[in-house]
């Protein structure tokens, strides 16, 4: 099934209520992994392993949607299941003892997807540089982000 031809009057998803907020990719990427086939657009990718949903960015996964949870990560794992070593920081420069893609786009995709398939108030946020989830919709109920966090809904 493919969603985004399936807006209410307001421009919203009838399943999805939040869907307009997200960008375009963000949307097409949700359309996907709600619709169960594999998807590719710039640097953001679905691939479909029976009934379980893998998001990549930059060919690093940064989530798997199963049915009956999410499980978020970091992006050090390549598309190939190799582990990244090494990564890039924002002015180019190669780090060493890298740990993870922990970027405002990874982690606008990742909140795109805890908006349609995670409990109500789950969202991934970054509070002095360093990432937290919060698990309901009271802020104080939160824990360290870390590679593999599984969420139920």
């Amino acid at each position: 099934m493919v969603m985004s031809g399936k807006m209410g009057n307001n421009g919203t998803s009838a399943i999805f209520p939040m869907y307009s907020q997200h960008k375009q990719i963000d949307q097409n990427m949700i359309d996907a992994v709600f619709g169960g086939y594999d998807w590719s657009e710039g640097t953001t990718s679905v691939v479909m392993e029976g009934q379980n949903a893998k998001v990549y960015y930059h060919n690093n996964l940064i989530a798997v949607k199963f049915p009956t949870h999410i499980t978020l990560f970091d992006g050090r794992q390549t598309i190939s299941g190799d582990y990244n070593t090494k990564g890039i920081n924002t002015r180019g420069v190669e780090l060493d003892n890298f740990d993870g893609f922990y970027t405002t786009t990874t982690k606008r995709k990742l909140n795109a997807l805890l908006d349609c398939f995670g409990n109500s108030g789950q969202k991934v946020y970054q509070h002095n540089w360093k990432w937290f989830v919060q698990l309901t919709e009271d802020a104080k109920n939160r824990i360290p982000f870390y590679s593999g966090i599984a969420l139920g809904y």
